[in-house]
């Protein structure tokens, strides 16, 4: 659940798009060979025009995941957000939100640097510095309200992605959802470049109970737009990977 907001508004403002060009391409052979999965990644890094954008050799796997996924979200994870809906009043999670998305503002700045996006980084930091001291710790976003203050949100996969490295395989990883071979090593190797968790020596019972509460906070919003991409698709799973997709190229151009 560790996309920003920003992603998950985007993700499914886009299931509009054509859901029933679904068509494997690939045999049962061929998705047992070890070497495409590497391969496809190594291909679309080269050049993008070699493979699909949304190329999926292992959709029977995706598509089993997605499943378990979505029997999860449905039995688990709304029931669980529902009720923290109800304890939890509305000014009380945004202001959680506002929190954790303050905490990753230094991992923007340095993906910002990373892409050679110096004024993206300035702005980043501004952003950083005014909800952190004038916001209670970015509880409150007061630099929403200040003009040239709204950076776009970087990621490590979009850092990338920048430096030419195509998305690879599709993928759905168990919990989390859509992703590509690309985002998921940009989501493990953000671990290593947070300044946070230089800043302070995180045990692991604090990580788990950080993560634990960002993720419980987005639960509600996050189970309410699934649910609108369930029932506006054909095919959910054709329409998640397509919106995701389309919208991780449109921000690695930006």
């Amino acid at each position: 659940m560790d996309a920003s907001m920003d992603i998950e508004d985007s993700f499914f403002e886009e299931i509009e798009s054509d859901y029933n060009d679904f068509s494997p391409g690939f045999s049962d052979e061929e998705l047992l060979d070890d070497d495409l999965f590497e391969d496809s990644f190594v291909k679309s890094s080269q050049s993008p025009t070699l493979v699909k954008k949304d190329y999926d050799p292992i959709e029977p796997v995706n598509r089993a995941i997605f499943n378990f996924n979505d029997k999860t979200y449905i039995y688990v994870f709304t029931p669980i957000g529902k009720g923290y809906e109800k304890v939890t009043p509305r000014f009380a999670r945004t202001g959680i939100r506002n929190f954790f998305s303050n905490l990753h503002s230094p991992l923007r700045v340095v993906n910002s640097l990373l892409q050679g996006k110096i004024k993206n980084a300035g702005k980043e930091t501004g952003k950083f510095f005014v909800n952190t001291f004038l916001g209670f710790l970015g509880f409150i976003d007061s630099a929403s309200s200040i003009e040239g203050l709204n950076p776009s949100e970087e990621d490590l996969g979009q850092t990338l992605g920048k430096w030419g490295i195509g998305n690879g395989p599709y993928l759905v990883l168990p919990f989390i959802g859509p992703s590509t071979l690309r985002d998921t090593i940009g989501m493990t190797g953000e671990f290593y470049i947070n300044p946070v968790y230089y800043a302070r020596d995180f045990n692991s019972k604090e990580k788990l109970i950080r993560d634990g509460t960002e993720a419980l906070n987005s639960l509600p919003n996050s189970m309410e737009l699934y649910k609108t991409l369930k029932d506006s698709a054909l095919d959910p799973y054709t329409a998640a990977k397509n919106a995701y997709i389309q919208i991780r190229d449109e921000k690695v151009k930006n």
